[in-house]
């Protein structure tokens, strides 16, 4: 059980450190990190809480508020920041997984952004996808959803289509050729206006 008791001379401090001296807020540190450390094993999420703790000690009221519980508090707040920035990160990977593998690469950049304009893009590139399969050839836009979104192989589409394997293959390149460049040419004259 750790304990919410605060020494004088730590309350002392952080009036201090408050006022500016360094050396003070080191020993309002110094008081806290074997607390956090103790209640966390996370060393990226007791590392954020100090540095959250350092940045906003000026805001503590010593008369009002329990030191040990606020920086409780602070930890609590950047877990649960570091869980939705997980989410955020794990949304972004998969939002374009039910495109094939040979696109992906074209989505790296997409990963870079912020929430906002991620949000944005991937609903302007999947507008865009969608709209340069229907623009495709009919024969190579019926090939290109059999093996894209059915998961059908060579020999499957071509017996459903009553077509020779090649044929496939090859009217498939083509689409998925189509589809790279006209997606490369919208994403780069998007991106660029940006």
């Amino acid at each position: 059980m750790i304990s919410n008791h605060v020494p004088n001379q730590i309350k002392e401090n952080i009036i201090l450190a408050q006022s500016g001296s360094i050396e003070a807020r080191n020993e309002v540190l110094k008081f806290i990190f074997p607390l956090i450390k103790k209640a966390c094993t996370d060393r990226d999420l007791q590392q954020n809480t100090i540095l959250r703790i350092n940045k906003f000690l000026h805001s503590f009221d010593v008369e009002k508020g329990n030191f040990v519980h606020w920086c409780f508090v602070i930890m609590k707040n950047q877990r649960y920041k570091s869980l939705q920035d997980q989410q955020r990160h794990k949304e972004k990977e998969n939002c374009f997984s039910n495109y094939p593998v040979e696109f992906q690469p074209l989505f790296y950049d997409l990963n870079k952004t912020t929430q906002k304009e991620f949000e944005f893009n991937t609903i302007d590139i999947n507008k865009a996808i969608h709209e340069i399969i229907e623009g495709l050839k009919p024969k190579q836009q019926e090939i290109f959803k059999l093996w894209a979104f059915e998961g059908l192989t060579h020999l499957e589409i071509s017996s459903i289509l009553n077509i020779h394997e090649g044929t496939s293959k090859s009217q498939l390149m083509r689409a998925k050729e189509t589809i790279k460049k006209q997606l490369r040419k919208k994403y780069k004259y998007n991106h660029e206006q940006n």
